[in-house]
């Protein structure tokens, strides 16, 4: 800053702290949408998880279907 231009401290310290707020609701909405991105990476992991437990399942009833079926063509 320049030494020569005369400073009126109640300004600067208006703007330092509107400086502040400013941080302070970007570090909150980042760690709003870390949050946010983890919980849709749960989301979908969980999501994942479900679909192959179905996929399991709907694979194990298949076979017992073609091994009852086999014992009863048998």
């Amino acid at each position: 800053m320049d030494p020569r231009i005369p400073v009126d401290e109640a300004a600067l310290r208006a703007v330092e702290e509107e400086r502040r707020r400013q941080t302070g609701e970007n570090v909150e909405a980042g760690l709003d949408g870390a949050a946010d991105i983890v919980d849709l990476t749960l989301d979908g992991t969980l999501a994942a998880v479900a679909d192959g437990a179905v996929a399991v399942a709907e694979g194990a009833v298949n076979l017992v279907g073609a091994v009852i079926g086999g014992l009863l063509e048998g």
